[in-house]
């Protein structure tokens, strides 16, 4: 999806095969969701290309889904470390992703309101509630709540919870 051709050719597919396209743009969103730089086409979104093509009953489908779906509040905590190699470079990026609180999509959003952190509403239009904003210097830190559809399992990855106790350690931070 990285050429006009190759875009051209997943729109018609999805014109053709409308819940192909819902279940692309269900996959994103939940992508997107636990990452808002996550997309499924370099420098645009598998949203933004069905929205500029008019794929109407690839929304509908894909919205259909989202009505349908058991939703949750996850919190997610992600984290850079410092390369063991460069001095100055960046490491291995380390996530750990938990389901809060179930229930209907509206059940969620109400749930969010109360999580800790301030409410941002990011250039993708989604809801978090934010306690620590990735910044520029490693370990960069990352710590939020959002409601997405229940379909991700909590895990972490090895090691996740020393790395992030040893990252947000107050004399590491000070």
């Amino acid at each position: 999806m990285t050429t006009a051709s190759g875009r051209q050719a997943l729109v018609e597919r999805y014109r053709h095969e409308p819940q192909a396209g819902a279940r692309a743009l269900f996959l994103e969103a939940v992508a997107r969701t636990l990452n808002e730089r996550q997309t499924l086409i370099a420098g645009s979104s598998a949203a933004d290309l069905m929205a500029g093509a008019g794929l109407t009953e690839v929304q509908s489908r894909f919205d259909a889904m989202l009505d349908e779906s058991e939703h949750a509040v996850y919190e997610v905590r992600r984290l850079t470390r410092r390369s063991s190699v460069r001095a100055h470079g960046r490491g291995i990026t380390a996530r750990s992703v938990s389901a809060l609180a179930r229930g209907s999509r509206e059940q969620m959003d109400e749930a969010l309101r109360e999580c800790a952190g301030e409410r941002r509403i990011g250039a993708d239009g989604i809801a978090r509630q934010v306690l620590r904003e990735r910044g520029d210097q490693l370990p960069a830190l990352e710590h939020f709540f959002v409601v997405c559809p229940a379909v991700v399992d909590d895990k972490a990855r090895p090691g996740f919870e020393a790395w992030w106790q040893e990252a947000t350690n107050d004399a590491v931070l000070f």
